[in-house]
């Protein structure tokens, strides 16, 4: 469904992709995102959504698992060059994701909006 999307459509974004993630290993994690959507989501000028606002209230085991899923997709859309978007205006969320590995750059670039 996420590929079809960035496919299909251009200037959207795609919020919080590792909340649809399923199936983890010891070894690998299924955040959502990899480089092939990516690729498509910089290609079509689209963004990846982030929001940390649902992570407050999880218990440890699960928030752990959700920061390092959001940090995989950090590490793919820096990677990729695709726009982050946050969606709290916070300045303790920017300095979480640059604890979580986002660049000064991406933070730099990412579009910040209130809902």
């Amino acid at each position: 469904f996420n590929r079809k999307t960035l496919e299909k459509e251009k200037n959207i974004v795609l919020m919080s992709p590792e909340k649809q993630a399923k199936y983890d290993s010891l070894k690998t994690l299924d955040s959502g995102l990899n480089e092939v959507l990516g690729r498509i989501a910089s290609k079509n000028n689209n963004s990846i959504g982030i929001s940390m606002g649902y992570i407050r209230h999880m218990p440890q085991k699960q928030k752990a698992t959700q920061l390092a899923r959001i940090r995989q997709n950090i590490m793919i859309c820096r990677k990729t060059k695709t726009h982050l978007y946050l969606a709290e205006n916070e300045q303790n969320t920017k300095l979480i994701l640059i604890a979580l590995g986002a660049s000064t750059q991406q933070i730099k670039e990412t579009t910040s909006q209130s809902f």
